[in-house]
């Protein structure tokens, strides 16, 4: 985890930011179905409901809702 933006499209930094958290419950022996709730605090609407498809494929992914698992 270097702190830097990977990309200015949405999706992806959401994707990433997921990757990350799964990354660091990992390192703690955690898993993302631990985590009981996540808040999401978005400054550019337009942009959020745009990618809409594409973060609820991430989220899946990374909590384990779906056969193909996050990339940590």
């Amino acid at each position: 985890m270097t702190g830097e933006i990977v990309s200015d499209d949405f999706a992806a930094q959401v994707r990433q930011a997921l990757v990350n958290l799964a990354s660091v419950l990992h390192a703690g022996g955690a898993e993302p179905h631990h985590l009981v709730r996540l808040t999401w605090f978005v400054t550019d609407k337009p942009a959020y409901l745009a990618a809409q498809r594409e973060i609820g494929l991430c989220t899946a992914r990374c909590s384990g809702s779906t056969s193909q698992p996050c990339p940590y």
